[in-house]
């Protein structure tokens, strides 16, 4: 990949500079994300890849040459509102869109970016340049280079046996740590259920085999402080009521007061449709950004740890951290 960039920024007579950020990456992206995974949470490490490193370098290094714009080849758009505040806006192309991923950037350095991609349609310019000859497609998680999450997981993580429960509390087997596990998930590594009800499932598996769950099942919630998985019915994980701690409110008050907001949620799970009415949490002191959002049609296997993004139309008005679902 950068012997690639580099050659094409000698094709087209550019300056060509590599910073070398692998161990800010490793710290605030790889370690985040095994973090949270070990704390029950489901992260989203290209959002503080975005925030954290790639944005945050590129900056540094455009203000210590002196360069007023920086740019990047997200597919997302700029939208200059009346009010001053510069808001993220949906790419043309829809099937590369990524404005999901960037509501957590500051508006300084939307002040200075430029959004090559933003207009742009993918598969015409893959049709038209031979600059993607023989090139991949980058998808899903960069660090993982195409390898099972909870392989990933289980070099850096130690096995922690615990209970699996039912949605009434009842143990109907046991798990190798809560680290290995999400919300709504239905493949699962490691987990040996006994035979008690619908439960039953033959005893013959090999430690670490991702085995299925009965049709209808799938992990419905992760307790890590009592280091329990709970298994139900794939029905239970439709949530009309989400409490997020709010990071990134592009216009004050906005999120509040307009009618036509809705959320994004990106992961196992399913995007509620709708509108959504948002509201601070009552009784709450000025450290707490928390706040409750209220669902018209409802979401389906939202994870604590995920982002909660906020779009008016093909905006981004905010965004913020999913830390429960009601």
């Amino acid at each position: 990949m950068v012997t690639r960039a580099a050659e094409r920024a000698g094709e087209l007579g550019l300056e060509w500079m590599c910073l070398d950020v692998r161990d800010e990456f490793r710290r605030k992206v790889v370690d985040g994300f095994v973090s949270e995974y070990a704390s029950g949470r489901t992260p989203s490490p290209c959002v503080r890849c975005n925030t954290m490193v790639k944005w945050r370098f590129l900056d540094e290094v455009a203000i210590s040459r002196g360069i007023r714009h920086i740019a990047t080849g997200h597919y997302f758009r700029l939208s200059h509102g009346g009010n001053g505040k510069v808001y993220i806006r949906k790419a043309a192309d829809p099937y590369k869109d990524q404005s999901y991923y960037l509501w957590d950037i500051p508006q300084p350095l939307l002040r200075k970016a430029l959004t090559p991609m933003g207009e742009k349609i993918k598969k015409e310019i893959a049709g038209s340049s031979n600059a993607y000859t023989g090139q991949r497609e980058s998808m899903g998680i960069c660090f993982l280079r195409g390898r099972p999450c909870n392989e990933f997981i289980g070099e850096r993580v130690p096995e922690s046996p615990g209970d699996v429960v039912d949605a009434e509390g009842r143990v109907i087997g046991i798990h190798k740590g809560i680290a290995f596990y999400t919300v709504g998930q239905k493949r699962c590594p490691g987990i040996f259920l006994n035979d008690t009800g619908n439960y039953s499932i033959s005893g013959d598996m090999v430690r670490g085999a991702a085995v299925r769950l009965p049709a209808g099942q799938c992990v419905t919630g992760i307790e890590p402080e009592l280091n329990r998985v709970v298994i139900g019915s794939d029905t239970d994980l439709y949530h009309h009521r989400l409490i997020v701690s709010l990071r990134r409110e592009v216009l004050a008050g906005e999120l509040f007061s307009a009618g036509d907001v809705t959320a994004v949620i990106r992961g196992i799970g399913r995007n509620p449709g709708g509108f959504c009415r948002i509201r601070a949490i009552p009784g709450r002191t000025d450290n707490d950004s928390r706040i409750i959002v209220e669902l018209s049609d409802p979401a389906w296997a939202p994870s604590p740890g995920q982002p909660v993004v906020f779009y008016r139309g093909d905006l981004v008005v905010g965004g913020g951290i999913l830390e429960q679902a009601l």
